[in-house]
This record gives structure tokens, C-alpha cells and sequence, in this order.
């Protein structure tokens, strides 16, 4: 008989790991989980179960090991389905799709990714709806669906600005802005990666200013706005020299992706047992009604 301490150690165990997968740590994050997992199933705590095997599903997509991760499904669905978690299940779709994306199938991908989008537009899940959107924009990108595309971005963008999430919201504009060059809107493209990288450079992500930076100056140079290019070519330097001091931000898995909710406000992880590694600090997750965030 597991004891109650075991369930809540397991528990601490399954965020530690959900922190280091997120981290990028993943491998070692899923050594936390699968602990975690074990534990859970013999206590019969169907919530944490279910919890702990969709963050071991993200894990396993995130290592590449897509056909692991889509074997998984059924299960952690299950378990959502059981709970009536509309938020599971939604977001467990959306991962679903981000499998299939990555192994070509891109049809079935769109229509896990549509299935996704309307249980969270329904339900008011904003941060979901809009994750699935882009990532069913960036599929159609590959097609040249530019219209569909730009509209189904502008459409995900203005979900997470609703959200107050301005950062996140700001990281869809560059693949907006290709479409738009792509589409030959270019006026539309520069202002929206000017505004891009300003705001970026404000907020020290200096890596990931060199994208918009890089564009516009390409943009500038076959419009021969010389001095644009110039001004340009001065913040990539600028930001450059940020990047080799180490200074601004690390690099992160996608930080639109929303997270896995958990079963209820983790506790604080315990000290790392003799030849355990403690996790970073976590981004802050969303709110058990609505969201939050942080990545």
C-alpha cells in the first residue's frame, strides 16, 4: 500500500520534472516523471496520473520520439475524458497535432489541430485556441495559403494580447511578417517587424531580435533604403555584442506553447536528494481558471 508521503513526494517529483523538461532538461525531467507515474498508479490518483503521463508525452515530442509520444494519447485522453477536463484535452490535441506536424502527416495534423482549436474556443481557453491557430498557420505556410495564414496569425496574436500576454503575442508577428513579404505586402511586413524588434530589444531578448532584424535589413537593401539598412545593420551589431556577453534571455522551448495545467498549485519542490540536481526556477504557470504566464 503506498503511503500518503510517497503520493506527495510523487507529486513534487512530477513538477520537479515538468520544470526540467521545460528547462530543456527533458530527459532528466522524464526520469522525475516516470517515477512520478509509477507511484500514481498504484495509489489509484487518477488525476495525478493522468497529469504526469501528458507531461511525459511533451517530453517524449520534445526528444523526438514521436511514435512514443503518439502511443500515449489514448491513455492521457482517457483520463482527461474521465475528469472532464476540457483544458486536457484541448491542449493534449494540440500536442497531438505538433506530433504529427514533425512526422509529415500534415493532413491529419490540421484536423487535430482544428478539433483542438474548437474545444478551446468554446471552453474560453484563449491561450490554447491560440496556440493551435498559429500552429495550424504555420502548416498552411508550407502550402502558400499566405491569406489564410496571415489572418489565422492576426487572429492568435490578438487572443494572447487579450490575455495580457504582449510578449507572447509579439513572437507570432515574424512569421505573420514572412507571410506578409511572401504575399508581397511589404509596407505592412516592415512596420510590423519594426515594431517587432523594438520591443524586443526593450525587453533584453536580443537573440531573438536578430530574426526581425535580419529581415528588415534584407528588406531595406532590395528596396535600397540605404539608410535604413544602416540603422539596421547598428541595432544587429548592437544585439550581437549582447549575445556573446550572454547577456538578455536563455534560450527556451517555444514560449507560446501553453503549459500543461497542473492538478492543483504545485507545492514547492524539496531539496534534491544526494546525487539529484535541483531544477531551475519555474516560469509561472497559468491559473487552475484561466491563464497566466510567463517562458
Amino acid at each position: 500500500m503506498i503511503g500518503r508521503e510517497t503520493v506527495e513526494a510523487a507529486k513534487k517529483w512530477c513538477e520537479v520534472g515538468a520544470r526540467w523538461i521545460e528547462n530543456g532538461a527533458v530527459r532528466l525531467g522524464l526520469n522525475y516523471i516516470d517515477r512520478a507515474i509509477s507511484v500514481f498508479g498504484e495509489a489509484e490518483e487518477p488525476r495525478w496520473l493522468t497529469y504526469a503521463r501528458h507531461q511525459k508525452l511533451d517530453g517524449l515530442k520534445e526528444t523526438g520520439r514521436e511514435e512514443d509520444a503518439e502511443a500515449m494519447f489514448d491513455e492521457v485522453m482517457r483520463g482527461y475524458t474521465e475528469q472532464d477536463d476540457a483544458y486536457g484535452k484541448a491542449l493534449l490535441l494540440a500536442h497531438l497535432g505538433d506530433v504529427l506536424a514533425r512526422q509529415g502527416r500534415s493532413e491529419r495534423a490540421l484536423v487535430t489541430y482544428n478539433l483542438s482549436a474548437s474545444i478551446a474556443e468554446t471552453e474560453g481557453l484563449k491561450q490554447v485556441l491560440a496556440y493551435a491557430l498559429a500552429q495550424q498557420a504555420r502548416l498552411l505556410l508550407e502550402r502558400e495559403n499566405l491569406v489564410k495564414v496571415i489572418r489565422l496569425f492576426r487572429r492568435a496574436e490578438g487572443l494572447l494580447e487579450e490575455e495580457g500576454l504582449e510578449m507572447e503575442a509579439l513572437r507570432l508577428r515574424y512569421s505573420a511578417a514572412e507571410a506578409m513579404v511572401r504575399l508581397g505586402e511589404r509596407a505592412d511586413a516592415i512596420a510590423y517587424l519594426e515594431d517587432l524588434q523594438s520591443k524586443l530589444i526593450r525587453a533584453l531578448r536580443f537573440r531573438e531580435a536578430m530574426e526581425p532584424l535580419n529581415l528588415l535589413s534584407r528588406l531595406y537593401e532590395e528596396s535600397q533604403s540605404w539608410d535604413e539598412k544602416n540603422r539596421i545593420s547598428q541595432l544587429v551589431h548592437l544585439c550581437g555584442q549582447h549575445i556573446v556577453r550572454g547577456e538578455g534571455e536563455r534560450k527556451r522551448r517555444d514560449p507560446t506553447l501553453p503549459l500543461i495545467r497542473p492538478v492543483e498549485a504545485p507545492a514547492e519542490p524539496p531539496p534534491p536528494a544526494e546525487g539529484e540536481q535541483a531544477p531551475p526556477a519555474p516560469r509561472r504557470g497559468p491559473k487552475r481558471a484561466g491563464f497566466s504566464k510567463t517562458t
